[in-house]
C-alpha cells in the first residue's frame, strides 16, 4: 500500500533512471514493495543488488526518500500467459509453461479473445 509520504514509481521511469537491466533486478526484487533509497549508497543493499553506479543514479533523483517500485510487468503470469497464447501455445500447454492457476489462464483467454 502506497503511504503518505512514498514516491509510486512506473516501470519505463524506473528503467530511465537507472537502465533497463538493474531496473529489472529492482522489480524483480522489491516490486510491489516501497524500498528506502539512501542518500549515501556505497555499502548499502541497493549497492549490493544493482552496483553502485546504478544505486547513485537512483539516489541522485530519490535519495532520502522511499519509493514504491513496481512489479516487473514480465514476471506477471496472465501477461506471459497472454503473450504465449498470442504465439500459438495451447492453452494448457501456456498454463504449464508459465506455472499458474486455471482462473489466471482463463482471464488471459478472455482477454487475448477479445
Amino acid at each position: 500500500m502506497i503511504r503518505a509520504g512514498m514516491v509510486p514509481m512506473q516501470p519505463r521511469e524506473l528503467e530511465v533512471v537507472v537502465g533497463r537491466e538493474s531496473a529489472a533486478v529492482i522489480m524483480r526484487t522489491c516490486g510491489g514493495s516501497p524500498i528506502y533509497v539512501p542518500l549515501r549508497v556505497t555499502g548499502s543493499k541497493l549497492a549490493e543488488m544493482v552496483g553502485i553506479t546504478a544505486a547513485q543514479k537512483l539516489a541522485v533523483e530519490y535519495g532520502g526518500e522511499t519509493v514504491w517500485i513496481p512489479i516487473d510487468p514480465a514476471s506477471r503470469p496472465r501477461e506471459q500467459v497472454k503473450d504465449l497464447l498470442r504465439q500459438g501455445v495451447e492453452p494448457r500447454e501456456a498454463q504449464k509453461r508459465v506455472g499458474c492457476s486455471f482462473m489466471t489462464l482463463r482471464a488471459a483467454q478472455r482477454e487475448v479473445d477479445r
